[in-house]
Order: C-alpha cells, then structure tokens, then sequence
C-alpha cells in the first residue's frame, strides 16, 4: 500500500475505546495507512478531521488537533485520550457518539511543542487536554533536571484515572502536583497561586503550558514579568478558551498574531 505523505489524510478505523472516567475517553485508531507514521510520534499532535458517516472530508474540512498517547508500528494502530462532558462542540459531539469499526479520517503527526530537553529547571503545566504531552516529556527530559509539573484536573476521579494509568514522575527529580478543581473552568486563580510559589528559576529553566486561554495568558505573564523568564524558553499553547468553540478560538489566535 502506498505510504500517505506528510499532510494527507489517512483514512482509519476506531479499534477500541475505554471510559477513563467521566471527563475522559481514551480511543485508539487502527488501519493500514498508519504504514510509515513515525515511531516516535508519542506526545505529538494529529489532526482528527470531523465529518458525518460516509462523508469523505477535505483539508478544508473542521478538524480537532489531539495528542498522541502511543503509537504502535507492528498493529498499526495509534492512541489518544478525547475529553467529554466538559464543552459542547463537532469534535466533542464526534467522540461522544463514536462507535468501534466508525471510520476516523486523520491527518499528521505534528511536532512536539517543547523540543529542549538537556535544561536544569523544567516546569510544566497543563489540565486534563495536555496530560499525554507531559507525560511523554517526562521521558525525554535528562534525569539531572529539576521537574515540577502542575496539573489541573475537574473532579478526583479524572486524577485517579491518570494516577491508574501510571502517570507519574519518571525519577526522584521530579515532581507531579495535582489540582482538583471544578471550578477550574469559572476561576484559574488556583492554577496561578500554584506558579507563583516560583519565586525564582534558573536562567535557562524551560516551561511548557498547555491548557484554557485565559489561564495561559495569566502566567505567561507571571514568568515573563514577575520571574523575568525570556519568552523563547516558554512553549504555550490555549487548547481551549471558556465561552469559544475550536474555530473561534482559531480565529482569535490568528488575529494577535496580526
């Protein structure tokens, strides 16, 4: 079969999906023209396109940007997590009627958002959307370096879902604080308080951010203004803006960078 290129769509099939917990499903996508998707794409992005059954979409089509928990050469088949029962929208409304045998149209990988990996000082930061990518940066970060990560989760049982699921720090190094929020959505002050514990970092500490609009923003500003962290050493990226659906977030983000 011929391999798709960079940017084609793949066509998939869902093979298996799990109740993490409320918030949480977990999905893998099988299918012969995963054939030649990179080995190491784990804590990468792919774009998951949203179209009705036997609908063949385009580039231009809607599409929903995931990351990947784990992909598999030999079964061909490649994992991510979907968060449900939190927003409404085409992606959330997708996943939460998804079936095994639907077909799943995809297109990717994307880079990793956080690409140094030999700093003294990380500190990572996201929410229930962003756990696949840390956990996949705790793995390449060199085990020398200091790690605190924070993340955000809507109820207990999301955190114990991803506690089960063997997330966790990868040597003694490192430090995982979990906040458990429902109010996380309303109110990110939590998220916030919890950073500026940091009163003082290593000039070339890395931070990588993945979580609601707002939230990014308020300790984007922490770190550049408070702890005089240059903004190159900061990966972040709003997976998600209270009161916005995907598209519109788009367009809002493409509209600062103008």
């Amino acid at each position: 079969m011929q391999q798709p290129k960079k940017g084609q769509l793949r066509q998939t099939h869902i093979s298996q999906i799990s109740v993490l917990s409320n918030h949480l499903l977990r999905i893998s996508l099988s299918g012969e023209a995963l054939i030649g998707f990179p080995e190491d794409a784990a804590g990468d992005y792919f774009k998951l396109f949203i179209c009705e059954p036997n609908e063949q979409p385009t580039m231009q089509s809607i599409k929903r940007s995931y990351t990947i928990k784990e992909f598999s050469s030999v079964n061909q088949t490649l994992i991510f997590d979907a968060v449900i029962n939190r927003h409404n929208g085409p992606a959330t409304n997708w996943v939460r009627q998804a079936k095994v045998g639907d077909t799943a149209y995809i297109a990717g990988p994307g880079p990793k958002k956080l690409v140094t990996f030999n700093a003294s000082q990380y500190i990572l930061i996201g929410d229930i959307t962003s756990v696949n990518a840390i956990r996949q940066y705790l793995t390449l970060i060199h085990s020398a370096a200091k790690v605190d990560v924070y993340i955000m989760a809507p109820t207990e049982q999301d955190k114990q879902a991803y506690l089960a699921d063997r997330f966790c720090a990868q040597n003694p190094n490192q430090q995982v604080h979990w906040l458990v929020s429902e109010e996380q959505t309303i109110n990110n002050q939590t998220l916030l308080q919890a950073i500026q514990q940091h009163e003082q970092l290593k000039p070339d500490t890395q931070v990588f951010m993945a979580c609601e609009a707002s939230c990014v923003r308020q300790i984007k500003s922490y770190l550049t203004e408070n702890l005089n962290l240059p903004r190159q050493q900061i990966a972040a990226s709003a997976y998600w803006k209270q009161g916005l659906n995907s598209d519109q977030l788009s367009i809002e983000k493409r509209a600062e960078q103008q």
